[in-house]
């Protein structure tokens, strides 16, 4: 039966909060709602900051220290998502670690002079695109109803 309570407790704000509140918990599930909420109030944030430093005509120092400050909350709550789904953390990490190695290596050759052909930076585009639609896929995917290694499901 729901509640006024569990009404009041299931808001898009708290679910942003929440998120905040667990910035650094990797461990645990995130249900779909917490997510997306976590998800739309960063993109509104994000929009109102450089809509409001756009108007003024100054650097994008707000929405760039936002920036900053969501990363490990929005890492934390992307991998809680994907233990939802009875997924390891490993699937956003593994992107991530290719990601930086991928950049470091490029920045390594073009640092000693090296050229780095093109199509190596659209192959590896194309892998790292193909792997976010994956992560989205699960990210939009309904959780595991039943009790996981990750934990019990949110309500």
């Amino acid at each position: 039966m729901v509640t006024n309570a569990n009404v009041a407790e299931k808001n898009i704000f708290s679910s942003y909060f929440n998120c905040i509140k667990r910035y650094c918990q990797f461990r645990g599930r995130a249900n779909r709602y917490e997510y997306w909420s976590f998800v739309l109030v960063n993109f509104v944030i994000g929009v109102i900051l450089g809509y409001v430093e756009g108007l003024k005509g100054e650097p994008p120092v707000l929405s760039g220290a936002y920036s900053i400050f969501i990363v490990l909350p929005s890492i934390a709550a992307q991998t809680r998502r994907l233990h939802d789904t009875n997924r390891s953390g490993w699937w956003l990490g593994a992107l991530l670690l290719m990601i930086f190695i991928v950049g470091l290596i490029q920045g390594i050759l073009e640092y000693n002079g090296t050229v780095v052909s093109p199509l190596v930076s659209q192959v590896v585009s194309i892998i790292a695109l193909i792997w976010i639609v994956v992560l989205f896929i699960f990210y939009v995917k309904k959780g595991n109803p039943e009790e996981n290694k990750y934990g019990q499901p949110q309500e």
